[in-house]
């Protein structure tokens, strides 16, 4: 039982504290005495001043027990406006100021020893406002032994009014700072409302002209900020403890809902005053402690900083109301008249950036919890990446190795096999027939390990080129009358169209004869019987542009992007699928590019473009 509502129990004995300090203050009141202070036996009469009033109804009495050899009293009233001033009913001080912004007057009392009634009473000019705002006149006010102590105490109280003032503007600007960064914590944007409706509070309610109000003004905005404190209060509590609101519930106290409600309660507040300001007590104390307790049953965070903040908040208003209104008030309790008003929703609001700070740690917290795993995934992943890198790396080694392995092996035998022939074609005229069908399969074997062997050392970057001045004329003729029998065989015309002038490149002869010869070589395979192949060499600019065209059945677009893929042989091609990749390396190697157009229908168009030799600079590779 007690688990279930201890915070309850927490609230309730924070509460009955001021009620035991209290006693104990009133139990002290000789000691006090003998320590210089002043006891004071109060007998006021706050009242709503009316039209047709007499000065005598509306005076507030106070009757002194002044001890013997004590220093002149000095009279310190806050916030009372113009007021008149009478020591055993005679009229010592009129506040002849008309200033409306005057906020603390200091009265030297005439000295004087034993019992004497002092008596407060609102100037005719208070008395006009006073009836127009329907307010009771019940002016703060302290007594002190000696005008230094009058003095003394009033930089006390400035000093305790910066401080409030100090901290709720940090505290505002702090919140205004974390929200602009996390606009989704709403309940950041509550506590820097509610931290600027305690500063105004502060600065209305400051003995100091700290405030463009009068003090007329000031009384009649008390309690709408009032109001907007308690209003803030009880969001702040709803928005950090929202998982404890029931569900169906949360649709109905919505911070519109409520800020509704409080402002027909402000509007009360003007209307009818008497009472209002207890029953919005009454009203956001019971939800905010059933609030609690599901909070609690339900191990929210935050709960228990909450709870000690709203329990002082509420005691020490209570502390302060039995202190302000009992019998006997010590001269030497400045601090407390001045302190409590604000100390109570002070300490609450420490307490709920408390709260909001543990809230963002354990954000934080969490967030480096999740680098650490992001990190250390980062980090096996990276291993693993390294694993599989390496094992790629050994892989590829073991396939060249093989690959070199198995050409070495094949290429044995082929040289082994021509010279065998060659004796064979020597001696025996009968046999040439088959024998030169076993050559033309040794060349083609000859010509695939050739291409692989080549295409490895590419891969590797193993292949050596000698560069060296190269006409293009030349070579392109040779290549033509080395493939125009193939051509006549199958009926296909060949034309080689050159520019007028030699043109000249920097490369490695014998690979761009590669590049050329293979290309030649498709554009034969792949054009049928009565076809047509175009070889055309011509200058564009810095470049030459070399275009080998075919009629054959052409390349399906879809087999372009593969088409320079090594080992990639397509649907049309019989062959190893090497020669086209190594002709891009090739040219790639000569700073050039390769390029093929194609259609299913039109043949196939390849284009080699390289760089045409001009002057001795362009001899050398960079």
């Amino acid at each position: 039982m007690f688990k279930r509502f201890r915070v309850l129990v927490l609230f309730f004995a924070l509460l009955l504290l001021p009620l035991g300090l209290f006693l104990h203050i009133n139990h002290n009141t000789a000691a006090l005495a003998e320590q210089d202070e002043i006891p004071i036996s109060i007998e006021t009469r706050p009242m709503r001043l009316v039209s047709g009033m007499s000065a005598d109804q509306q005076r507030c009495s106070i009757t002194l027990k002044v001890p013997a050899a004590v220093q002149p009293l000095t009279l310190i009233l806050d916030n009372a406006g113009p007021v008149q001033v009478w020591v055993n009913d005679q009229q010592v001080y009129l506040s002849s100021s008309q200033d409306p912004y005057q906020r603390i007057q200091f009265v030297t009392l005439p000295q004087a020893e034993g019992t004497l009634t002092l008596s407060l009473a609102p100037s005719e000019l208070q008395r006009n406002d006073a009836v127009s705002t329907s307010q009771p006149y019940s002016p703060p006010g302290m007594l002190l032994a000696g005008p230094q102590a009058a003095l003394s105490a009033s930089h006390v109280a400035f000093g305790i009014t910066m401080f409030y003032a100090g901290f709720y503007l940090l505290l505002m600007m702090s919140s205004l700072t974390l929200f602009q960064k996390k606009k989704e914590e709403t309940y950041l944007l509550l506590l820097a409302a509610a931290s600027l409706v305690s500063l105004l509070r502060v600065l209305a309610l400051s003995a100091f002209p700290l405030f463009p109000l009068s003090y007329a003004q000031c009384s009649l905005i008390m309690p709408g900020i009032f109001l907007m404190t308690t209003l803030c209060q009880l969001l702040i509590i709803m928005m950090l403890l929202k998982p404890a609101i029931p569900a169906r519930l949360q649709a109905v106290f919505t911070p519109r809902i409520l800020t509704a409600g409080f402002a027909l309660l402000m509007l009360l507040q003007y209307i009818t005053p008497e009472g209002v300001e207890t029953l919005i007590r009454i009203l956001a104390v019971i939800p905010i402690l059933i609030l609690f307790v599901r909070a609690d049953q339900r191990h929210l965070p935050g709960t228990f900083p909450l709870v000690c903040g709203y329990a002082v908040w509420e005691s020490i208003l209570l502390f302060y109301y039995l202190i302000y209104n009992r019998g006997a008030m010590q001269a030497g309790e400045l601090m407390i008249v001045y302190m409590l008003p604000q100390l109570g929703f002070l300490f609450f609001m420490m307490m709920a950036a408390l709260v909001i700070n543990r809230k963002f740690a354990a954000k934080f917290d969490e967030s480096e919890s999740l680098n650490r795993e992001l990190e250390q995934m980062n980090a096996n992943l990276d291993h693993l990446v390294d694993e599989r890198t390496q094992q790629l790396q050994k892989e590829q080694a073991q396939k060249q190795r093989m690959i070199m392995k198995v050409l070495h092996d094949v290429r044995s035998p082929i040289f082994v096999l021509k010279g065998c022939l060659q004796q064979l074609e020597a001696k025996d005229e009968g046999q040439q027939r088959n024998l030169s069908t076993m050559r033309q399969r040794l060349e083609v074997l000859e010509g695939l390990s050739d291409d692989l062997f080549l295409s490895v050392k590419l891969e590797n970057h193993e292949l050596a080129f000698v560069f060296d001045e190269v006409c293009l004329n030349d070579l392109l003729t040779h290549l033509a009358e080395a493939h125009q029998v193939s051509a006549r065989q199958k009926q296909i015309r060949m034309n080689l169209i050159l520019p007028k002038q030699a043109v000249w490149v920097w490369a490695d002869d014998l690979r761009l004869q590669r590049v050329f010869d293979n290309l030649l070589r498709n554009a034969l395979a792949h054009t049928p019987e009565g076809g047509q192949i175009d070889c055309v060499c011509s200058v564009k600019g810095e470049q030459i542009e070399i275009r080998i065209q075919d009629t054959g059945e052409g390349i399906d677009p879809e087999e372009l992007p593969q088409l320079f893929d090594a080992f990639y042989t397509g649907n049309r091609s019989q062959g190893s699928g090497l020669g086209l990749a190594i002709a891009r390396e090739i040219v790639e190697a000569h700073r050039g590019t390769i390029e093929v157009e194609a259609t299913s229908k039109e043949g196939t168009v390849f284009l080699v473009r390289l760089k045409m030799l001009n002057s001795t600079s362009d001899s050398m590779i960079k």
